[in-house]
């Protein structure tokens, strides 16, 4: 009878490399004694197969039971102790993650192939007494991720966040959970678009996960928006935005609610504009008058200066101010086309 040593075969000689089957069993919960078909398997204990010479060989040859089972047993726990843990992601590939405070935080980066490698490089960061704040995005990707690392209790929290529309945009970050009265963390990412014009998004936490919650563009300065806490539920201020009369920069409220964050922009009965045009073709409006002069038709020149004064939204009528002192009325649609506008930004 032929003698079996499997002592050097238990000895690992080689680093740990699992093979197909335990993958298999790891990913898949297959059992591997299923599965394996080679003579190699994690940690390097082997299944050995025996071909003997002869029937008769292999007849009078046979392993005793318990040394059968012992070996499935070892098997399983050498494929249970090397399987991998939770996968984590990292600066490259899903791996561990360790910030500039030394934390470790888990998450997860959805990609197209999972064997293709992640790459975050560092765009900017905001230390907290609280929290340490850190922007990244994914290197070749509009993939942009912000890290919120709390100290006491030593965990991070991740969010994925609007990135700049291209390459090298800088990103503001302002703590404004004490100003708008949200807690424990409420931040306002800053990021140019291009054309002067900058995105505002809000970071937070919601049901205790962190997440980009809203969104508001603004012009033309990287800084805070005008926003207040208006009552327990609301967010209230107004953002910049160009009007749909002469494009220029107005004032317009904005609302948002604290239990879906929600953004809504209240109509504006009356807006006041203050934008001076160039006529470029001649038209009528109404002059209006007083107690001693009434209501008349007043021809307005091409090449004239006027004076665009309110918007009436709901009326559909512009306010038109002419040599300083006489007031006019006009249908919006009847400018159109008929006064110069803002074409800057």
């Amino acid at each position: 009878m032929q003698k079996l040593n499997l002592v050097p075969d238990l000895a690992p000689q080689a680093p740990y490399r699992p093979c197909d089957a335990c993958l298999a069993y790891n990913n898949m919960n297959i059992n591997p004694l299923n599965s394996l078909s080679r003579s190699t398997c994690v940690g390097n204990i082997k299944l050995l197969s025996f071909s003997m010479q002869s029937h008769s060989a292999r007849k009078a040859f046979s392993l005793p039971k318990s040394i059968t089972l012992w070996g499935c047993f070892c098997l399983l726990l050498s494929c249970n102790s090397g399987k991998p843990a939770e996968q984590q992601f990292s600066d490259t590939g899903k791996k561990t993650f360790e910030d500039t405070a030394g934390a470790k935080t888990a998450g997860k980066i959805d990609h197209a192939n999972e064997g293709d490698s992640v790459v975050f490089k560092e765009v900017t960061h905001l230390d907290l007494k609280e929290y340490l704040i850190t922007v990244k995005e994914e290197v070749g990707e509009n993939n942009t991720i912000l890290i919120a690392y709390n100290r006491a209790v030593k965990k991070a929290d991740t969010a994925q966040i609007s990135g700049g529309d291209y390459e090298g945009a800088e990103l503001n970050i302002l703590d404004v959970s004490d100003s708008l009265q949200i807690k424990p963390l409420f931040l306002e990412i800053i990021t140019p678009t291009g054309s002067d014009w900058y995105d505002h998004s809000f970071v937070g936490y919601d049901s205790g996960k962190l997440k980009e919650l809203f969104q508001l563009s603004n012009w033309p300065y990287p800084t805070r928006l005008n926003l207040y806490r208006k009552d327990n539920g609301t967010i209230a201020g107004s953002v910049l935005q160009r009007d749909d009369l002469v494009a220029a920069f107005e004032q317009y409220p904005v609302v948002v609610s604290l239990k879906d964050y929600k953004v809504t922009f209240p109509d504006v009965p009356a807006l006041h504009i203050g934008w001076e045009s160039t006529v470029l073709t001649g038209f009528k409006a109404r002059r209006v008058g007083h107690e001693q002069l009434p209501d008349s038709i007043y021809a307005v020149k091409k090449g004239a200066r006027v004076m665009v004064d309110t918007l009436y939204t709901n009326l559909g009528k512009v306010r038109l101010v002419i040599h300083d002192s006489i007031i006019l009325e006009v249908p919006k649609d009847r400018l159109d086309g008929k006064i110069t506008v803002n074409a800057a930004g």
